[in-house]
């Protein structure tokens, strides 16, 4: 991804929707659900200073208006976001002890799926808000996950009315937790580079996409078989659960063991690197060829 990544995000409803709080037998105070929404979207505002990103909330910050989903639809799409996050919290499971969290999307891409999954998993690694769920990851197509021009993703992040998770999400830990979790998710899965990182790279001469450090010629999609040898050169997307090794970084050379089609121009890729073995998908207009295609054997 070259220059700063575009980051849109909102804080689901406002604060004076009707409904939407906390079930008065758990929480007294009936918290709105805008204002936790909000509280985390406020303290990941401020993490993402520290970070090479424009950020724009798409939502009223005050929670007067409830902004309506085209304006935060047609306001992220202006503002050429790389990404939409929308924060929300449940409701449905009536003071039982079910819940937990929830990412929704739309999509049929395999990275993007692959990113819900990834931000699902960092967010619960760090609040435990697994619940008992059945689908904690669900494509659903929500008006702001089906018309948005980016990657977009909506998290429930607890239920209002569970008896597990309403004495937890009230609380300020549990919005610091899950800013931790989405950081990380944006950090190791998206690309999103510290500012000391990125003012440091950037005194270092990096390769065009047409010269590849390789040597490697322009790639087309129709090159881009298993087995082939690339370079990576621009944003890799994370690996989703269960595959044991780490995230393939950019100017990675990485051979190619799978691809999505025309369609969605994204492959599947494994990096074999001194600290071992990386993996990741990338779009197919961030790959070049390397001078050899057949080092795929070798892994």
């Amino acid at each position: 991804m070259k220059g700063k990544m575009k980051i849109a995000m909102d804080a689901g409803h406002g604060l004076h929707t009707a409904g939407r709080r906390c079930l008065p037998s758990l929480d007294p105070a009936q918290t709105r659900e805008w204002k936790l929404n909000s509280r985390i979207m406020d303290r990941l505002q401020e993490a993402l200073q520290g970070y090479d990103c424009e950020v724009l909330r798409v939502d009223d910050i005050t929670g007067v208006r409830d902004v309506g989903l085209s304006d935060r639809v047609t306001a992220a799409n202006d503002f050429g976001a790389d990404l939409y996050l929308s924060m929300h919290h449940n409701a449905g499971v009536g003071g039982k002890s079910g819940g937990g969290t929830v990412v929704y999307h739309a999509s049929d891409i395999p990275a993007h799926v692959s990113l819900a999954q990834r931000l699902y998993q960092h967010i619960v690694a760090e609040t435990g808000l697994m619940g008992n769920r059945s689908s904690k990851v669900v494509k659903k197509a929500y008006y702001v996950l089906a018309n948005t021009n980016m990657p977009s993703y909506l998290v429930e992040n607890g239920f209002m009315d569970s008896l597990a998770d309403t004495p937890v999400i009230i609380t300020e830990a549990h919005a610091q937790k899950t800013v931790r979790g989405i950081i990380t998710w944006l950090e190791q899965d998206c690309g999103l580079r510290h500012l000391a990182e990125s003012e440091d790279s950037g005194q270092q001469e990096t390769p065009s996409k047409e010269e590849s450090p390789d040597g490697g010629e322009g790639t087309d999609p129709t090159d881009l078989s298993p087995g082939a040898a690339v370079i990576v050169n621009g944003i890799i997307y994370g690996t989703g659960s269960g595959k044991g090794c780490g995230i393939a970084k950019n100017h990675d050379r990485m051979y190619i063991t799978g691809y999505a089609g025309e369609r969605y121009p994204y492959c599947w890729g494994v990096a074999k690197t001194a600290g071992g073995i990386r993996q990741g998908w990338a779009r197919a207009e961030d790959l070049k060829l390397a001078t050899e295609s057949a080092g795929m054997r070798r892994l």
